[in-house]
């Protein structure tokens, strides 16, 4: 009799993100679907992108809690008037998406996407840091992977200042650029300028150690 044989299945690193994350969807996460008829905002994002939303939901996060202190006293608004609110960060339709699924209550959401797609964890990081979501911060630095091809985005976004922790993004930056140095730099092709201006960068170090 021949043995059965089973084929081990290969996961992706998004797919293995997402079965190994243990957070419940809450239940006010079916909320969204129903957002554009029950929501009373419009949340605007990058390119006049908009999102319904409900500012029962949305009132315990900080950038929205302090707006309904500032804008939203003594307006007129409802489920037929609805308050348009500009987001304090730019995020475009996916990232704002994403947003909502998290304060909504599915974290498992972020488990879904490229964790190399660099601009929309970006965008998800600098709009959770405006918005004052801590949690969605620490779990998008923590999905981050920082490759060849996309160090360059991230060490752009890292010259902005950011109130979020940058360490463990910095951290692969480090590694990813110290690795395309060693392996892709011929010191025989560099120019006597180039060799001078590495020169001045090792001294800069050296002084400041």
């Amino acid at each position: 009799m021949r043995a059965l044989g089973f084929q081990r299945r290969q996961f992706s690193r998004t797919e293995w993100n997402f079965f190994s994350c243990k957070a419940k969807v809450e239940p006010k996460v079916d909320l969204i679907t129903t957002a554009g008829r029950t929501g009373d905002l419009i949340l605007v994002g990058e390119e006049g992108v908009e999102e319904p939303a409900h500012s029962a939901v949305l009132i315990d996060i900080p950038y929205f809690e302090a707006n309904s202190r500032d804008e939203w006293s003594g307006k007129v608004w409802n489920l037929h008037n609805k308050l348009r609110l500009e987001l304090p960060s730019p995020a475009g339709r996916e990232a704002l998406g994403y947003f909502l699924k998290y304060v909504y209550g599915d974290r498992r959401s972020l488990y879904k996407f490229d964790p190399t797609g660099a601009q929309l964890l970006q965008e998800l990081l600098s709009l959770g840091d405006a918005c004052g979501v801590p949690a969605l911060c620490a779990d998008v630095t923590g999905l981050v992977i920082v490759t060849a091809t996309n160090v360059d985005s991230w060490l752009a976004w890292l010259l902005k200042e950011h109130g979020v922790d940058i360490g463990p993004i910095r951290k692969q930056v480090v590694q990813v650029m110290k690795d395309k140095l060693q392996s892709g730099m011929c010191w025989e092709d560099l120019t006597v300028e180039q060799l001078s201006t590495l020169a001045a960068l090792q001294n800069s170090f050296l002084r400041s150690s």
